[in-house]
């Protein structure tokens, strides 16, 4: 049995809670401190959630405070609500700058996603930046890299993948450290199969230049030391509607010769070669 009183303290939304634990033996009786966490796990307490405003165990149904009830959807409610409205008020910062200020609109966008990158308020970074393309306000490839390095800190493959798209519908090119922040991404956290799910969502948005995508995401992997899971894009691209070319062999070959896999190398050779014979024969056979 819990038993918890709040007192309300000065500063806004904060709340002190003490709470006093009731063994299971008779007549013994151990207070510990909200904040005390190792307390909490001697008194076989878990699911803490330090974060979550006013404190609040996330396996309690509720608590009584002052005559009213606070609920972990309340209180979910209140994170989402506190988001939306500092996207709304930096929105509103970036607008009256780029109204009032000297300073470039792409410099003024990519101050304030730093901020809020900084600030641990990435899901918020990755809504202003779609607001900001939505309302065709320009981003530098620096703004959309920040937040890619910002998915991978946290650990956000939700963020990390939208970022990437939204950088691959508003720009003609991407710079070859998005794929290594990419490549990185999946090196710590991410298995092949989201992977492979992952670029062929990828595919799909950027048909008209997958083949390009796709050697910069096989040259991105390789540059970061991952050649298995380079060799793995390249047998999975016409799984992707793509066919290798040129510079995909070659890229290949660039890789393997790197780590001194010889044989490998020969036999992409070979097929590279193959490759060569079937575009000289369409060119001299155009159907």
């Amino acid at each position: 049995m819990f038993g918890a009183s709040v007192s309300k303290c000065k500063s806004h939304m904060r709340i002190s809670i003490f709470l006093s634990c009731y063994y299971h033996f008779p007549g013994v009786r151990n207070p510990c401190s909200f904040t005390a966490l190792p307390g909490f796990k001697r008194s076989s307490l878990f699911s803490c959630v330090k974060s979550i405003p006013l404190g609040v165990f996330w396996i309690w149904p509720w608590f009584q405070s002052f005559g009213c009830s606070i609920t972990s959807h309340q209180l979910v409610c209140t994170q989402a609500s506190s988001s939306s409205s500092i996207h709304d008020e930096v929105l509103d910062q970036i607008l009256s700058e780029k109204k009032n200020s000297s300073e470039s609109t792409v410099k003024i966008c990519e101050a304030h996603v730093d901020r809020l990158c900084s600030g641990g308020h990435l899901r918020t970074a990755a809504r202003l930046v779609q607001s900001l393309r939505d309302k065709e306000i320009p981003l530098s490839l620096r703004t959309y890299n920040r937040l890619l390095e910002a998915a991978v800190e946290q650990g956000d493959f939700d963020i990390l993948s939208q970022s990437f798209k939204c950088q691959l519908l508003s720009s003609n090119s991407v710079p070859p450290k998005s794929f290594r922040i990419i490549a990185n991404a999946f090196e710590k956290k991410y298995d092949d199969a989201l992977l492979l799910k992952f670029v062929k969502e990828v595919s799909e948005l950027a048909l008209s230049r997958i083949v390009t995508i796709m050697n910069q995401m096989i040259y991105g992997f390789g540059d970061c030391r991952q050649v298995d899971k380079a060799l793995l894009l390249f047998e999975h691209m016409k799984a992707f509607k793509c066919e290798p070319d040129l510079v995909t062999y070659n890229t290949i070959l660039l890789l393997l010769g790197r780590c001194g896999r010889i044989d490998d190398m020969l036999d992409q050779f070979a097929s590279m070669k193959k490759f060569l014979t079937r575009c000289a024969s369409k060119v001299l056979n155009p159907i």
